[in-house]
This record gives C-alpha cells, sequence and structure tokens, in this order.
C-alpha cells in the first residue's frame, strides 16, 4: 500500500506544493460527491415508494430506520472533510508563509468553506418546497455564502505556486500508466468538466427555456446521454491506467462496474414496478453501495510510481 495520499490527507506536519494541494482538494470533492449520493439514494427511494401509495411510503420508512444499522458507512465522510481540509491548507500555507497563526486561520477557513458547501447543498435541496425554505433562516444562509467565497479565494491563492517554489516536474505517465497524483489531478480536470457542462444547462434551462423547448428532441437526448457517457468513459479510462501502474488487473474494474450497473438497473426496475421486494433489496443495495463507495478510494492506496511524495519535514 502506498501511504502517499494518508500522509497528505491525515499528517499535519510539513509541507506540500501547490499540485499536491490541488490532489487533496480534488480527494475531498470526490468524498463529498460520495457523501451526497448516500442521499440521493435515499431521495430515489422516497420518488419510488411515494409514487404507490402513503402505505408503501410509510411502511418502507419504518423499514429503513430499522434496517440502517445493517448498511455499514465504511467511509468516514464527515471525519475526512472536517480534518482534511483544515490539514491540507495548513501545510500549504506553511509552504507559502511558514507564519503559524497564519496557516490555522486558512486551515479553519478552508474548513468552513467544505461546511458551508455541504449547508449550502441542503438549502438548495429545499427550493421547490417554499415552506421548507422559508424556516432556514436568511443569516444563516448568508453567513455560509459568505464562508463559501472566501473558501473560493482561498483556494486560488493556494493552489497557485510561489515566487520562491520549486516548478514540480511533469505529470507521471508512462504509456498506459497513472501515478497516484497524476490520477487524481485527471480526475479533477474530469469533474471540472462535468461541473461546466451542468452549470451551463442549468442556466439555459432556467434563463432561457425556450431554447431548450426548441431543439429536437432525439437531438437533446443524444446530447444528454453523450454528456453522461463521455466522463463516464474517462474516468475508466484513468483508472484502467491507475490500475496498470499499481500492476492490478483491470478485470476488478470491470467487473465492480458491470455488477454496479446491473443492481442499479435492478432496483429501477423493481421501483417502477413496485415489486414486493423492494424493501429487502434496497438493504442488500445499500451494502453493496457502501462498498462501492470504498473501492472509488483503493486506487489512490495502490503502489505507484508517482513523483515526489509528501513531504513530511517537522515545521511549525
Amino acid at each position: 500500500m502506498d501511504k502517499t495520499i494518508l500522509n497528505l490527507l491525515f499528517d499535519y506536519r510539513g509541507k506540500i506544493s501547490y499540485r499536491e494541494f490541488i490532489a487533496g482538494i480534488i480527494l475531498l470533492f470526490i468524498t463529498l460527491g460520495c457523501h451526497f449520493s448516500i442521499y440521493a439514494n435515499h431521495a430515489l427511494n422516497m420518488v419510488f415508494t411515494s409514487r404507490f401509495g402513503y402505505e408503501w411510503l410509510s411502511s418502507f420508512t419504518v423499514y429503513n430506520q430499522i434496517m440502517s444499522g445493517f448498511s455499514p458507512q465504511l467511509i468516514p465522510t464527515g471525519f475526512i472533510l472536517s480534518y482534511s481540509s483544515f490539514v491540507l491548507a495548513l501545510k500549504r500555507m506553511r509552504m507559502i508563509n511558514g507564519n503559524c497563526t497564519l496557516s490555522i486561520i486558512t486551515g479553519v477557513l478552508n474548513f468552513f468553506f467544505f461546511a458551508s458547501l455541504q449547508g449550502l447543498s441542503i438549502s438548495a435541496s429545499f427550493i421547490e418546497n417554499s415552506t421548507m425554505l422559508d424556516m432556514v433562516p436568511k443569516a444563516l444562509l448568508i453567513t455560509l455564502a459568505v464562508f463559501l467565497v472566501l473558501g473560493i479565494i482561498i483556494l486560488l491563492l493556494l493552489s497557485r505556486r510561489g515566487n520562491q517554489e520549486e516548478v514540480d516536474r511533469p505529470e507521471y505517465k508512462e504509456g498506459n500508466k497513472l501515478g497516484i497524483i497524476s490520477y487524481i489531478i485527471r480526475l479533477g480536470k474530469l469533474m471540472g468538466f462535468v461541473a461546466i457542462v451542468v452549470l451551463v444547462a442549468g442556466v439555459i434551462i432556467v434563463i432561457e427555456p425556450f431554447i431548450v423547448m426548441s431543439l429536437h428532441g432525439s437531438f437533446f437526448r443524444i446530447f444528454i446521454i453523450a454528456a453522461c457517457l463521455i466522463p463516464v468513459i474517462f474516468y475508466i479510462r484513468y483508472t484502467a491506467f491507475r490500475l496498470n501502474d499499481a500492476g492490478v488487473s483491470i478485470g476488478w474494474l470491470a467487473g465492480i462496474l458491470i455488477a454496479y450497473v446491473l443492481m442499479v438497473a435492478l432496483k429501477i426496475w423493481m421501483g417502477f414496478t413496485a415489486c414486493g421486494g423492494y424493501h429487502l433489496y434496497e438493504t442488500f443495495f445499500s451494502i453493496a453501495l457502501g462498498f462501492y463507495l470504498l473501492a472509488q478510494f483503493i486506487p489512490f492506496l495502490l503502489p505507484s510510481k508517482d513523483e515526489q511524495p509528501v513531504e513530511n519535514e517537522q515545521s511549525y
């Protein structure tokens, strides 16, 4: 096992380069995505169960509360987001400035950024329900927005290379292999592409809905399918390169993806057909989802020939 990422996220000592900091922030966004995927699964359950009447919804709610303890929480998302967001900014500011007080303040602001990001995301889920949204204090939303803006500024400043800092050597890539940091950076670029596509599509739908209405139905469906498939294809490609670098068979990747897709398809079919075994199947699906999310972090821990390791110099 390679401890590069464990040192990067959990060791508060030493300093890190701008590229290592960017990789760490990308990992936090990946963790945040895993956190939201669990809520997305719950939301999908509510959609299915509510379609078939109050009794179905009530029985599933009670069943889910009883069986929730059987779904293991294999990824401590709250701990990673809270602790590692502070540690990354702390070590990065040491590299840039070296002032202990300023480093701590920067770490706290970075923690507030990810905390506010979670808070605003939860608040956004209430937009369609104006009654629930009105229950959220406006001062709280303003405070979260302020921390979000400050966090973005901090991230931009810390992601820049310092004047006295050496340039990181080019990303390690040999044939069809990717090192750990290089793999993370590419995943970050992929996430950025998806974010831009979603943002642009959302703006068009909200501001200019007639543009969407004027598009031919089949063309719009092709666009949506392409926007979904392209990131998936590149994700599979990059992960295969990472496994090749670690000397792990890509058969594991194929098996995990095929099994997960089949389980999702079965879950959707059972939800639309109101299958009587949906309750029990959801328990197995939640367990499988936990292991699937855990599998997304395994490539970060596999052995690698990646570039320079995270520094652990004693600097306070």
